[in-house]
């Protein structure tokens, strides 16, 4: 649900809108992948008294997977480096 919140909010930029096709798709598979990383990073820990659930280095867990995933959809190479 996040993701799709995420693309949804994106989607609906005026800024997004007008850019050129190349930069629009870049930002949608960013805001589809940006946590990507987390189901591995993903821990509970307590802080404050309480247990809340955090994702340290989730951003660099990500890269890998979200290039693979790219690679395999046969994404243009400048929108997976």
């Amino acid at each position: 649900a996040h993701t799709g919140h995420v693309c949804a909010a994106l989607a609906a930029e005026a800024a997004w809108l007008a850019a050129p096709a190349p930069r629009r798709r870049r930002l949608m598979l960013a805001a589809l992948l940006h946590d990507v990383g987390k189901p591995a990073c993903t821990v509970q820990v307590a802080r404050d008294g309480a247990r809340v659930w955090t994702s340290p280095g989730h951003e660099a867990a990500g890269v890998p997977l979200a290039e693979n995933f790219l690679r395999r959809l046969g994404a243009p190479g400048d929108d997976v480096a």
